[in-house]
């Protein structure tokens, strides 16, 4: 169609011009100047950090959607009052999958667990593979997270005036439909961490007596040498045993790291 009879259209209907640009021709040039030698600017990283950070749908450089999750859910079965996480109907932690940055993935990021993610792809369902703790990985129905919703006002979610509105659209919401709506403009962020399990490796009795030794069974965080020792995984992923990802804690200090509330029952 040329420009005139899409202007026409336009005018009819008085709907302005959107204007938008391929994120994936951006990243494209930034690599071209990094590569060649010339450098980029921190502005320009900043500028496509912030859009992948906004209200685009999570597509990977490959051009296929994906949604995020929480692969090892081994504390689920704990009773607390889990605030912006959500509880189920029967007081137990629910998790939430996310098809976008929000605000409880910068959250999460914030406080360095954004590697207890895994990338689900087959967006054609509703259905997780997690494991709760066991030997045996098992499959799920999972629920949206609200703050996606918003992030985005999904189906007017956002501007909703009733909360009985938004629980409409949360608890229809499903994942393939949500893409089919959303066609996907942008190449966005790559998981991290996608080749771990979530689980303790067979020999981590080992791996924590040899880590508490070489730091003297001091606690890294209050300097006790009494007690109890426990060895803390910094990004929350139970197989990512680099020295620099593990720290040796007193029983105290490991209760009050970030979504170890579990442990103060």
């Amino acid at each position: 169609m040329d420009d005139e009879r899409w202007n026409a259209i336009l005018t009819k209907i008085d709907a302005p011009l959107s204007s938008w640009q391929s994120l994936t021709k951006e990243l494209s040039a930034a690599k071209k100047e990094f590569t060649s030698g010339k450098g980029i600017s921190w502005s320009s990283v900043q500028e496509l950090r912030e859009t992948w950070r906004s209200t685009s749908p999570f597509i990977d450089s490959d051009g296929r959607p994906f949604v995020l999750y929480i692969y090892d859910q081994a504390g689920a079965n704990y009773r607390h009052n889990w605030g912006r996480y959500g509880r189920s109907s029967s007081g137990a932690r629910e998790y939430k999958f996310h098809f976008c940055w929000c605000q409880a993935l910068e959250t999460m990021s914030t406080i360095g667990r954004r590697g207890r993610y895994k990338a689900k792809h087959d967006v054609d369902n509703d259905t997780f593979v997690v494991n709760r703790g066991s030997a045996y990985d098992e499959k799920i129905q999972m629920r949206v997270c609200r703050f996606c919703l918003s992030q985005m006002s999904y189906q007017g979610y956002t501007y909703n005036d009733t909360q009985e509105n938004k629980d409409r659209i949360y608890n229809a919401f499903k994942i393939e439909q949500f893409f089919e709506e959303n066609v996907p403009l942008f190449n966005l962020l790559r998981p991290s961490h996608p080749h771990h399990t979530g689980r303790y490796p067979d020999n981590w009795v080992e791996i924590s007596r040899t880590i508490k030794a070489q730091r003297g069974y001091k606690c890294e965080e209050c300097g006790t040498h009494q007690g109890e020792f426990h060895v803390h995984h910094v990004n929350g992923v139970k197989d990512d045993c680099r020295p620099s990802n593990l720290k040796v804690l007193c029983k105290t200090c490991h209760m009050k790291q970030p979504m170890h509330e579990h442990m103060r029952m």
